[in-house]
């Protein structure tokens, strides 16, 4: 059985948030990304990963964590 996975950036708040918590919902495995950690804490349907976009060593450590 195969799951749908999602990456969200900009995460922690506005539509990135939204797009967030409708997929969770939806029952898709989120990762939540984003550079506001405390922000990010109040997503508890989603995987938090903190870090800039616009920094590939963030980015790359990110997909680290996710891959497990």
């Amino acid at each position: 059985m195969s799951r749908r996975i999602a990456l969200v950036t900009g995460a922690a708040s506005g539509i990135g948030e939204a797009v967030v918590r409708r997929l969770a919902a939806d029952g898709v495995l989120v990762l939540a990304f984003d550079r506001d950690a405390a922000a990010l804490a109040r997503l508890r349907d989603a995987m938090p990963l903190v870090g800039d976009v616009t920094r590939q060593a963030d980015v790359d450590a990110a997909m680290a964590a996710a891959a497990g």
